[in-house]
């Protein structure tokens, strides 16, 4: 398979494995969250179709989701505009569910995939080795499992994939653009799953402790830190804490 054939076989697997189907509490609660900020412009979710599900939290009167906001902030970016056109969010086979996963977990999965490429060819892989292990890396690990539902690991897991190729990229050569989409990726991905936090301080460190652009080493922290900073936001505005 050539490279130019990789995207679109990518592009249809993902049409056609993705799980539109709001199964259990987990997924309940994050879109629990971002139906209530598009549709009642609200973090509790008092109001959703989703107040049911049992991954909540019970704050000063109202319900919100014990999840991490990121997820479903993005989630909320592609929901908008179908909500305006009549596409909502329910229980049971849906449509909309079908778009978010889509939008968002399915085209991280491809970036992914396309980023784990790019940086095996780094490495020093031949042109049909990369390939050989991009398969192996794609479909037969949980990356590809993880995909096929709203979770928060296959986001972050994709997202610390591209973090790392830019990472590398900005070793490469030293231009502000990939230090940003480097820390911003890895920030990105510990506001969604909080452990793989972990990854951003790594690099932080690294960064810090080599022989990096100056500017690279700042624009790599500011923006890792902004999600994280609207993490902490909303937290506090929350629960106060």
């Amino acid at each position: 398979m050539q490279h130019k054939a990789l995207i679109p076989f990518l592009i249809l697997i993902s049409l056609l494995t993705i799980n539109p189907r709001i199964n259990g509490w987990n997924e309940a609660s994050r879109m629990a969250l971002t139906q209530s900020i598009v549709e009642y412009h609200e973090l509790n979710i008092d109001r959703s179709t989703f107040l049911d599900t049992g991954d909540k939290v019970y704050v000063e009167g109202h319900y919100y989701s014990d999840k991490p906001t990121m997820p479903s902030l993005l989630a909320a970016l592609i929901y908008t505009p179908f909500y305006h056109l009549g596409i909502e969010l329910s229980y049971g086979w849906n449509l909309a569910y079908y778009l978010i996963i889509l939008f968002i977990v399915k085209s991280l999965w491809i970036s992914n995939v396309l980023a784990f490429r790019w940086v095996t060819t780094f490495l020093g892989a031949s042109s049909e080795k990369s390939l050989f292990y991009t398969m192996i890396y794609a479909f037969a690990s949980q990356v590809f499992t993880w995909s096929s539902t709203f979770n928060n690991h296959s986001i972050a897991a994709s997202l610390i994939m591209l973090a790392f190729m830019f990472y590398l990229r900005a070793k490469q050569q030293p231009y502000l653009r990939d230090y940003i989409l480097s820390g911003l990726f890895f920030g990105l991905a510990a506001a969604s799953d909080l452990p793989t936090g972990l990854f951003f301080l790594g690099f932080a460190f690294l960064i810090l402790r080599t022989h990096h652009h100056p500017k690279g080493k700042v624009a790599f922290l500011g923006a890792g830190i902004l999600p994280l900073a609207i993490h902490a936001a909303l937290n506090y505005q929350i629960g106060g804490t």
